[in-house]
């Protein structure tokens, strides 16, 4: 979830593919940055090898360049 579905881990949820990656298709404005978390058996999650990380008042956040 993340401000590219106004945080609505309900709204587009991954898909887990043949070869066990996983996968989510979705429209975004390109050269814009976007904040997101994983949401992983109700637990919060981050990329370890995000770009760069962001805290806000809910978490600690991926930005995504």
């Amino acid at each position: 979830m993340g401000d590219f579905n106004s945080w609505n881990p309900k709204e587009g949820s991954l898909s887990k593919l043949k070869n066990g990656i996983f996968k989510f298709v979705f429209s975004i404005y390109k050269d814009t940055v976007y904040k997101l978390k994983y949401v992983i058996d109700d637990a919060f999650g981050n990329e370890l090898k995000a770009d760069s990380f962001k805290r806000n008042e809910f978490a600690v956040l991926k930005i995504v360049f």
